[in-house]
């Protein structure tokens, strides 16, 4: 029953990221800013989330099927009561500053799951209206295209990071400096992440000294995608992330690449904190 669910999810969340492309690409760049709300996350709903987030519940509602919501902006909803909900993870914008200054990287990320199973998962660029996409565990897309994570070393490699605001990643880039061909910070971990599955980036960093960077909420629509593109996706130690359903709020450090890129991105990190 799950797997016959993966088209059905994968339809209805490309749906929902071309929708919120869509009522982003109306709002004038000067009323995006305005704070309309609370986020569930504790941050301020901006005039861009939220239209973004509409845009996405009234597709998700327009679908029938019961379905559960997971946003980042409003918390979890049952738009569609009903038993056996799919369950739909949505960061309506990620990256809501380059959306207000009008810097062409923030994107609506979306993940849906089904008894626990990815069914599908989007990242779409709303400024480009490009997106990465994948159906089930194993079909990655690039604009409706197959893609697979090249097998590419570090040398060889442009590699994105997270924040760099404390020691430990600081050292880290200055290392991925020496050993690739340079690096990137786009400010959008969605897309820094989900730029790895068909080689536009080699690797990502994203990880802090004291605390983990990213929310789940933040990297994990891309980190299926990835790995259903083949690349590997693991916190700094190597080991898997532990996604909770109730709480997307949870820090998480992460590594990706392919193969042998992610291994000595670990290494690398591994020298560092040893």
């Amino acid at each position: 029953m799950t797997a016959t669910l993966e088209p059905y999810a994968y339809s209805l969340l490309v749906a929902a990221a071309e929708a919120a492309d869509r009522a982003v690409s109306r709002l004038p760049l000067p009323e995006r800013a305005a704070t309309v709300a609370d986020g569930a996350d504790g941050e301020p709903t901006t005039a861009v989330d939220q239209a973004a987030e509409r845009a996405v519940f009234d597709v998700l509602t327009a679908g029938g099927r019961p379905l559960r919501v997971i946003s980042e902006e409003r918390g979890e909803l049952t738009l569609v009561a009903g038993d056996d909900p799919l369950v739909v993870l949505c960061d309506p914008v990620d990256s809501t500053t380059n959306a207000i200054l009008g810097l062409p990287i923030y994107t609506s990320a979306l993940v849906a799951y089904h008894h626990g199973q990815v069914q599908a998962a989007v990242v779409r660029n709303l400024a480009t209206h490009e997106a990465y996409s994948a159906q089930g565990q194993h079909t990655a897309y690039f604009n409706g295209q197959p893609i697979r994570c090249p097998k590419a070393s570090l040398a060889d490699s442009v590699v994105t990071f997270g924040p760099i605001r404390e020691s430990l990643a600081q050292q880290v880039l200055v290392d991925v400096v020496a050993a690739s061909r340079g690096i990137r910070l786009f400010a959008c971990p969605s897309w820094s992440l989900a730029a790895v599955s068909d080689g536009k980036v080699g690797g990502f960093v994203g990880l802090g000294q004291s605390y983990p960077v990213h929310r789940l909420f933040d990297v994990l629509a891309a980190a299926v995608v990835v790995e259903a593109a083949g690349g590997v996706v693991t916190d700094h130690c190597g080991g898997p992330w532990q996604v909770a359903l109730e709480d997307l709020h949870s820090g998480v450090t992460v590594v990706a690449g392919a193969t042998a890129t992610h291994g000595e991105l670990l290494a690398m990190i591994g020298r560092r904190t040893s």
